[in-house]
């Protein structure tokens, strides 16, 4: 395991030993914790047993001063109840060795749901087809995790929207790509799109891409059209 942490010292803290401080040991201990893919949580249980930060007091307050982190440049949190979710960069998760976001819920049962989201002008995508992707993973979600992405017109009618309704993430789930696909009409003034999480769990997302695609990239969050009509006698 390439940690940058020497073998020798790798195993007093097996061993039960705690670290020796020096400058660096907060660092070596995040290098340890990214290569042994430790949570958020898992990373703050490491670093207090390590003597780097005092333990946790009671009190959600102090907890979620240490783990909530300042919203990446451009974005902002929404949803129902945002207040009852934590979210930001999350600095020992990795997609790639690049950063990723996250939302995570503050206790088992929150209410609503919360998005980390940004909007944009529709000019430059009107009358074209745009694909919204990333990677995703997802830790004991109970009740729905993913993307979405809305195109806006006047006065705020909604022209398309796709929040993954219909293909929800749930439980625990390691990275993998989720895609949505909406047309953008002339009349569109708005695109919003984001990550959200509804009820306990986390989220983690990376490597996310927006662009143009064909017409021959289906649209998706709408069921297929049948060529002919089905079920009329509601026998199914």
């Amino acid at each position: 395991m390439e940690t940058g942490i020497p073998q020798q010292t790798l195993a007093n803290w097996l061993r039960g030993t705690q670290p020796r401080w020096h400058p660096a040991l907060k660092e070596d201990l995040l290098g340890l914790g990214h290569a042994l893919g430790l949570t958020q949580v898992e990373q703050i249980a490491l670093s207090i047993s390590a003597g780097c930060i005092p333990p946790i007091r009671s009190g959600d307050a102090y907890k979620e001063d240490i783990m909530s982190e300042k919203l990446p440049k451009g974005w902002f949190s929404s949803g129902s109840h945002p207040q009852q979710y934590l979210m930001g960069v999350d600095s020992t998760i990795f997609y790639e060795s690049a950063n990723t976001a996250f939302i995570q819920a503050k206790d088992a049962n929150p209410e609503g749901f919360a998005t980390l989201m940004q909007h944009i002008k529709a000019d430059a995508f009107r009358a074209n087809r745009v694909q919204l992707s990333a990677m995703i993973r997802t830790e004991n979600i109970v009740g729905s995790a993913g993307l979405w992405m809305r195109v806006d017109g006047l006065q705020d009618e909604r022209l398309a929207f796709d929040n993954m309704s219909d293909r929800p993430l749930r439980g625990t789930l390691d990275w993998h790509r989720c895609t949505i696909v909406l047309d953008v009409p002339e009349i569109s003034t708005l695109i919003a799109f984001g990550m959200l999480l509804a009820r306990s769990g986390k989220l983690w997302i990376g490597d996310m891409q927006f662009h143009e695609v064909g017409s021959e990239v289906a649209i998706t969050g709408r069921p297929p059209i049948s060529e002919q009509p089905v079920n009329l006698s509601f026998t199914e």
